[in-house]
């Protein structure tokens, strides 16, 4: 069996449908970019079915960062879902080290609220100051109101 083969048959095993013994990789053929057709044999000697199966790539979970032009895959819904569950993670994880960035004591509270209030400094100075986002500043200036 050649390298291919080997590696393919490590990580491709089937049982046999007749008698449920492992079934080894006999030949792995490429039909197109998408589609493969993968001989097997049962390993009992009683039974000896050979038998095809075919391996197609049905959809994109992540997109290629060298896509060939002459190949469309479908991107799957779910992928997209997760992605967009992925990005809402993110921000609320970044929203969550804004918080603890400024977990400060209710003299810093103070100390916005009057540069915010009465000094008239501009959100943005402030949320610097802080190294936070303006939402952050914008959010402690409501809340503590």
């Amino acid at each position: 069996m050649n390298d291919k083969k080997r590696h393919a048959s490590s990580y491709i095993s089937m049982k046999c449908p007749h008698c449920k013994a492992l079934s080894e990789l006999h030949e792995f053929l490429e039909s197109s970019p998408l589609l493969h057709a993968i001989r097997y044999r049962c390993t009992d000697i009683e039974c000896g079915h050979t038998f095809e199966a075919k391996l197609e790539i049905s959809r994109t979970l992540s997109p290629s960062g060298k896509p060939n032009p002459a190949v469309h895959i479908p991107m799957s819904d779910r992928s997209a879902a997760s992605r967009a569950i992925a990005r809402k993670r993110a921000g609320r994880k970044r929203v969550i080290a804004e918080q603890r960035r400024l977990f400060i004591d209710s003299s810093a509270i103070e100390k916005i609220r009057s540069l915010s209030h009465e000094n008239g400094v501009p959100v943005s100075a402030i949320a610097e100051r802080f190294g936070v986002s303006d939402t952050t500043i914008r959010r402690v200036i409501s809340e503590s109101e």
